[in-house]
């Protein structure tokens, strides 16, 4: 077991009674490989895409919402969070 599952492992044993929950806002190539170890130690993971972008994720047992300027994402989804990744780039208008 690496470094990075035993602290994973760790964190889930720690957190609350529900099970430990990441929402990567901006799943792409970081987000990717956090989520695998994450769902290898028995996370829930939600991650968040713009609407045209790659739908590979879904096949990762990663729940994808869209999400940009237009599509917020519901309370519901951010309260299930027990832990949040940003890695959301840049669109033509900048951070969002």
């Amino acid at each position: 077991m690496t470094q990075l599952e035993e602290n994973m492992n760790s964190l889930a044993g720690e957190a609350a009674a529900s099970r430990p929950c990441l929402l990567c806002f901006g799943y792409g190539y970081t987000a990717r490989f956090l989520a695998r170890v994450c769902l290898e130690a028995g996370w829930r993971v939600i991650g968040t895409r713009r609407p045209g972008e790659d739908t590979a994720a879904e096949s990762d047992g990663v729940e994808i919402f869209l999400f940009d300027r237009q599509t917020p994402l519901a309370g519901e989804i951010i309260g299930a969070a027990t832990h949040i990744l940003s890695s959301v780039p840049p669109d033509k208008d900048g951070d969002p």
